[in-house]
């Protein structure tokens, strides 16, 4: 199996992860109070629903505000300089 991509988000207490593999999205939702180590995936819970919506739009904001997936290569470019410096810096 190979994996294209994968993009996580998170707030005080839950995490979003998705990835793709051989072209099959997964969407995991983890309770990082209840579950620090990530083993019980929550998001197929029809209970958490609202919850993995809510998260879903908190990644799709930061995909907006990141420009992920941008195909302009001059902004990819200075998005990259950009991460580059602020880790060297710390």
């Amino acid at each position: 199996s190979f994996m294209k991509w994968q993009r996580a988000v998170r707030d005080e207490r839950y995490k979003l992860i998705e990835f793709c593999v051989n072209g099959k999205r997964t969407t995991r939702l983890y309770d990082l109070q209840k579950d620090p180590h990530e083993t019980t995936n929550l998001a197929e819970d029809r209970r958490m629903q609202t919850k993995v919506a809510m998260m879903t739009k908190l990644l799709l904001d930061q995909k907006k505000a990141c420009a992920d997936g941008a195909s302009d290569a001059a902004h990819i470019k200075a998005m990259s300089e950009e991460f580059w410096q602020t880790y060297h810096a710390n």
